[in-house]
């Protein structure tokens, strides 16, 4: 046994828990929206007029400006959209999400999807 503990040693790293245990998550089924290839913990807003998902992007104004999901699992929707599992309810830890947005700890979606840094 290390310092690092009896199974993590000097070089491997620990990846943050996506979902903070507080509350249990909900998830349902969604369609990314093809031009997306993206990985678990994928933060989405959900455009207005297909009700598709893509990527979050503030400066957009097609509805997808707005936090409306997190990604369950990596989803590869490149070529053609692809169905995919979302997490739409829930406590996530900011540092496990991926986007290429500045995001600060807060409450979206209507309250839905709580973003905080989980405490250690």
């Amino acid at each position: 046994m290390s310092e690092y503990g009896p199974n993590l040693t000097a070089t491997q790293t620990l990846t943050p828990a996506l979902v903070i245990p507080s509350v249990e998550p909900l998830m349902g089924q969604g369609t990314l929206k093809s031009g997306n290839n993206l990985t678990r913990g994928a933060v989405l807003g959900k455009v207005t007029a297909s009700g598709k998902y893509k990527a979050y992007d503030a400066d957009a104004t097609d509805g997808s400006q707005s936090i409306a999901g997190i990604l369950v699992d990596d989803t590869d929707a490149t070529s053609a959209d692809k169905v995919c599992s979302i997490y739409t309810f829930g406590n996530f830890n900011i540092e496990a999400l991926v986007t290429e947005e500045t995001i600060v700890a807060g409450i979206y979606n209507n309250g839905t999807i709580v973003i905080t840094k989980e405490d250690n």
